[in-house]
């Protein structure tokens, strides 16, 4: 019954995908007294008038992550408005995060992907926007990536002190360091660089300063007040309104709901009416939560009551159906189970004889992808909430982390900061850093950022940088091979694994496409780093170089590993073969 009530909202969903109205009044739907307040309030307007005001060669910066408060009124506005007028024109974008659909579903970042209207895009991630690399690759946008909790700090030394740089050592060793790759630039034509180096163990990161700043909140009072206590994310929706702010920028809003004044909402979850210009309504179906999940993302009190735990555990199900079915995560086979549970074992010892934080957490962060299998594998083993506390990038703190699309929430969240706040709270807190790779190379070398040649396949490094430089540990899962449709040549037969050759290609390089992660830096700042894959486990060790020290019952060190991918791979002499009950996940477990 559930599954049939989810299919038939993800097809109302998208038979209703394409439907708004950039004119759209705010009062529209209301009634009575509210009514009028709204209508006399000249903050209140269309989409359509608000972003009349963006003018041309404007720098406007976005809030939302993901599926997350995306501002999509305003991208589908704004490109609109560019159809018909050819304005606004040449503006420069700083989007932190992955707001893109990749070109699939109406109202993404890529309505803004038009000859003209975008002169330069930096954002933390670009794959998602398929629009503007296909125009990046024909040079008609300028590309740059830098990492999305480096924009997000930017935005917030903007908002404080009205800088435009940042220090720090995140991206040293890698493809952001002009020493080693070509920085910020992703395009042949980029104009400029917003990085450069200032030491042997450091970069500074820069940005324009911002015009106009765009952002979603799930309400909005009669008075012109957003409240962001009902929101899954934050992102920079506080920190960007006052770095606008600082050059008599404008703030526009977009809201589902419009409430009665609360004053009962915390302060801090507040954007005063006085520091907003433009507000607009759209309940368009897009914004509202296809499956009934989102009202899950909401941040509650710290509670491990039974219900809440059967209330996390339908969720993720809830979650892990819906990525499945429209493709935004692929479904799990035997083998990719099995590497969660490893994982999640070399997850758990990286907590051992580990002293809590001055709050009292034990701190980790997950990455989208494999990694996602760690978070639910110690949420079912009792570990999380309790023992460890699970955060993300985007802000939460606490609960179960959400995957696929909706990457970034939170089911059940404690907390929910903005980006700049989570970056701040982890900075010497962060224990341990479980991420995914696209591939490895013998020096630890690590790429999530470019799938191939060509400005198509980049893919950009997210927060990846500033959580494996944040963190003690890395724990790096990776399939050993890819192949069409995941068929790889690795699979689970009975209580072992078996490696076919010729099938696949081996992720285990010589040198890597792309550095994101850099081995040698890595070992320089005393970091422990793990490499996790469905034939055994490897370790990074001086050199730098990585030595092979678990693999599964069934896997041959030398044939399967060292001679299959070529590269110089030290086998451990103590080296030990994995437990079956994790092939098979008969009598696995987990405990701290």
């Amino acid at each position: 019954i559930v599954r049939m009530q989810l299919f038939y909202n993800l097809v109302r969903f998208r038979i209703l995908w394409g439907k708004h109205d950039s004119d759209q009044r705010p009062e529209a739907r209301l009634v009575g007294v509210e009514r009028e307040k709204v209508r006399r309030n000249k903050k209140f307007m269309s989409p359509a008038e608000a972003v009349k005001k963006i003018p041309n060669g404007a720098t406007v910066v976005n809030c939302g992550f993901a599926a997350s408060e995306t501002t999509f009124a305003f991208y589908m506005a704004i490109g609109e408005r560019y159809a018909a007028t050819q304005e606004p024109r040449d503006l420069t974008w700083v989007c932190p995060n992955a707001n893109g659909s990749r070109g699939i579903a109406p109202g993404s970042m890529d309505e803004l992907a038009k000859p003209g209207l975008v002169k330069r895009y930096i954002a933390g991630h670009l794959e998602t926007v398929r629009g503007m690399l296909k125009l990046g690759a024909a040079g008609d946008v300028e590309l740059y990536n830098i990492p999305n909790l480096t924009i997000s700090e930017l935005i917030a030394v903007q908002a404080e002190t009205g800088a435009l740089s940042v220090t720090s050592a995140v991206g040293v060793g890698t493809f952001l360091d002009p020493r080693v790759g070509n920085g910020t630039r992703v395009t042949p034509n980029c104009t400029h660089d917003y990085v450069k180096a200032t030491g042997d163990d450091a970069l500074e990161y820069s940005l324009p300063a911002f015009d106009v700043t765009i952002m979603n909140v799930k309400m909005v009072d009669v008075e012109g007040n957003a409240y962001f206590h009902r929101n899954s994310t934050i992102t920079c929706s506080f920190e960007a309104p006052k770095a606008v702010r600082r050059r008599g920028g404008l703030v526009l809003v977009m809201t589902q709901k419009i409430v009665p004044v609360d004053p009962s909402v915390p302060p801090e979850m507040v954007l005063r009416a006085a520091d907003i210009d433009a507000i607009c309504v759209c309940d368009a179906p897009r914004m509202l939560d296809p499956i009934g999940v989102t009202a899950d993302f909401v941040p509650r009190p710290k509670v491990s009551t039974p219900e809440v735990l059967a209330r996390k555990d339908a969720a993720w199900a809830i979650l892990r159906f819906t990525n499945t079915f429209i493709g935004a995560t692929p479904k799990r086979s035997p083998t990719d189970l099995a590497l969660g549970r490893l994982a999640s074992q070399l997850f758990i010892d990286t907590f051992r004889g580990v002293a809590p934080t001055d709050d009292g957490r034990l701190l980790a962060t997950i990455g989208i992808g494999l990694p996602e299998e760690v978070s639910h594998n110690v949420f079912k083993a009792g570990l999380t909430p309790g023992r460890i506390t699970l955060c993300t990038e985007s802000g939460t703190i606490g609960g179960l982390p959400a995957m696929g699309m909706f990457f970034g929430a939170a089911v059940f969240p404690e907390r929910v900061l903005s980006e700049a706040g989570i970056y701040r709270y982890l900075a010497g807190r962060l224990n341990t850093a479980c991420v995914g790779a696209l591939e490895v190379d013998e020096k630890g070398n690590v790429n999530v950022s470019r799938r191939g040649s060509g400005v198509t396949n980049f893919v950009g490094t997210g927060g990846f940088p500033n959580l494996v430089h944040l963190a003690r540990n890395t724990v790096v899962v990776f399939s050993w091979k890819s192949g069409p449709r995941g068929k790889t040549g690795v699979d689970v037969d009975g209580s072992v694994v078996r490696v076919r050759r010729g099938v696949g290609k081996v992720k285990l390089v010589k040198q890597v496409d792309h550095v994101t992660l850099s081995g040698e830096a890595a070992l320089r700042h005393g970091k422990t780093v793990t490499y996790c894959t469905n034939v055994g486990v490897f370790r990074l060790r001086p050199g730098p170089r990585l030595e092979l020290t678990h693999v599964f019952p069934g896997v041959d060190p030398q044939r399967d590993v060292v001679d299959a991918s070529g590269v110089d791979v030290a086998i451990s002499p103590s080296l030990q073969t994995i437990d079956t009950s994790v092939v098979t996940g008969r009598g696995f477990g987990l405990a701290l």
